[in-house]
C-alpha cells in the first residue's frame, strides 16, 4: 500500500510518507503542531519513521523535528545547510542578524541531535535521492543558493543579504507505479540576475518532464512559485494547497488562475479544515480521503467562522 498523507495545515507542511508498512516525513510543521502530528502518527500506527526530510530550514517546516526524534526511532534526518544569511524569516518579516545568528544555533542544536539519535544526511549535489518502500523520491535544489550567490566574486549579489530560505528549499519528485508525484517545499520562481537559480520551479519542472498527478504546490500559493511554462510541464491532476482556501480564492487566486489555466479539470485541495490522504494504486490509480479534521471539542478560530 502506498500512500502520502498531508495533514490539516495552513502555513506549514507536514506530509507523511506511507510505503508497504514504512512511514517517512517530509517537513514537520511548527513547534505549535507537535501534538497534532504525534497524535496523528500514532492514530495510523507509526512505531518508527525511515527519515525525516526538511526541505529547508523555515519554521514551519522544522518545528516539530525536535519532538519527532524523541518520540519515535528515525532511521535518518536529511537537512540542508543553513546559510545564516537571510534578508526575512519564516513568515516574510525582515530579518537581522540576531534572527540569523538564533537560526544557525537552533540549526546547529538540531543537527548535533540528529547525529546523536539517528543518521545526519547534509543534502548537497552527492545526495539527490531518498526512498521509502516503492517511493523513490528525485530531490532537487540540492546546493546552498544563497551562500554560493553571495560568495561568488561574479555575482550580482556578492557580498549582499537579499534572499529568503525559500531560495534554498529543495522540491521532489517521483514516480510510484505509474502515479508522479511533486513535492514543492517552498520553491520559488523569481527572475534572478544569477542564471543558475532563477525560475527554480521552471527548471525541475523540465527535468521532471512530464504531467504531475499529486502536486504539492510551493510556498502555500503563495508569491511567485510557477509561471505558464512550468504548468505546461506539469498539468497537475490534483494540487494540495496547505492554506487557507479563502485565501487561495482570494489573494492568491493569480496562482489558482494559472493550475485551472494549465488543466481546467485539475482538483485543488486546501489543508485548513482537514488533510488528505492520497492512496497511489498498482496501475496508476490515484484516490483520496479526507483525514484529520479540526477536532470538534474545539473552539473555531475566527477564520473557519
Amino acid at each position: 500500500m502506498n500512500r502520502i498523507h498531508f495533514l490539516r495545515a495552513c502555513w506549514e507542511d507536514m506530509i507523511v510518507i506511507e510505503s508497504n508498512g514504512l512511514f517517512a516525513m517530509v517537513d514537520t510543521g511548527t513547534d505549535l503542531s507537535t501534538d497534532q502530528i504525534l497524535a496523528y502518527l500514532d492514530s495510523i500506527g507509526v512505531k518508527r519513521l525511515e527519515f525525516i526530510l526538511i526541505t529547508h530550514f523555515h519554521r514551519d517546516h522544522y518545528g516539530s523535528l525536535p519532538a519527532l526524534l524523541e518520540r519515535y526511532p528515525v532511521g535518518k534526518v536529511y537537512m540542508k545547510t543553513f546559510s545564516g544569511l537571510n534578508i526575512a524569516d519564516s513568515a516574510g518579516r525582515p530579518a537581522d542578524q540576531a534572527y540569523n545568528e538564533a537560526e544557525l544555533k537552533k540549526c546547529e542544536e538540531m543537527c548535533e541531535t540528529a547525529r546523536r539519535v539517528s543518521e545526519l544526511v547534509i543534502i548537497d549535489e552527492t545526495v539527490d535521492q531518498v526512498s521509502v518502500g516503492d517511493f523513490h523520491f528525485q530531490i532537487y535544489g540540492l546546493t546552498d543558493a544563497i551562500r554560493e550567490m553571495y560568495d561568488d566574486p561574479a555575482s550580482p549579489y556578492h557580498g549582499k543579504i537579499c534572499f529568503g530560505e525559500n531560495v534554498n528549499s529543495t522540491a521532489m519528485f517521483a514516480d510510484v507505479n505509474g502515479t508522479t508525484v511533486y513535492l514543492g517545499g517552498d520553491a520559488h520562481n523569481s527572475e534572478l540576475e544569477y542564471p543558475k537559480y532563477t525560475n527554480q520551479n521552471d527548471q525541475y519542472a523540465k527535468l521532471a518532464g512530464r504531467q504531475i498527478d499529486l502536486f504539492k504546490v510551493p510556498h502555500h500559493c503563495c508569491g511567485n512559485i510557477f509561471n505558464e511554462e512550468t504548468l505546461k510541464i506539469l498539468k497537475p491532476r490534483y494540487a494540495v494547497v496547505t492554506n487557507f482556501a479563502k485565501s487561495v480564492n482570494g489573494q492568491f487566486s493569480g496562482n489558482r488562475d494559472l493550475l485551472l489555466q494549465a488543466n481546467p479539470e485539475v482538483t485543488i485541495l486546501c489543508t485548513d479544515l482537514c488533510g488528505y490522504m492520497f492512496t497511489l494504486g498498482p496501475d496508476g490509480e490515484l484516490s483520496y480521503e479526507e483525514i484529520d479534521p479540526w477536532p470538534e471539542d474545539r473552539e473555531k478560530p475566527a477564520w473557519m467562522l
